[in-house]
């Protein structure tokens, strides 16, 4: 880089070739996934890295998957309780308003 940039790190690519050496170790002696699944999960890896909402420890993109979609509905199941709490609550509303409303069951 020039001024005002930062001159590159000489052990950038020292760095690199040792995780390239070290991912080619992992893969060769995998024997359960294929080479497109492999270079689904470095693009995750990739996209997770970018993006704000990385997962520190996560065992595969699948697990990732899951526990998004669990999240999604645990959502829908909140906002569907939400829903039949308000729904009762506007029922007996003019009930309780009034005083008349002595138990509910």
């Amino acid at each position: 880089g020039s001024p005002p940039m930062a001159p590159p790190n000489p052990g950038y690519s020292e760095c690199v070739q040792d995780l390239k050496n070290f991912l080619l170790s992992k893969a060769s002696k995998s024997s359960g996934i294929l080479l497109s699944h492999f270079s689904i999960k470095i693009q995750d890896l990739w996209n997770a890295l970018m993006s704000e909402n990385f997962v520190f420890s996560f065992k595969n993109t699948q697990e990732i998957t899951v526990y998004r979609e669990l999240e999604v509905q645990y959502g829908n199941w909140t906002w569907a309780l939400r829903c039949e709490i308000l729904t009762i609550e506007n029922q007996l509303y003019l009930s309780i308003e009034k005083g008349q409303c002595d138990h509910v069951e």
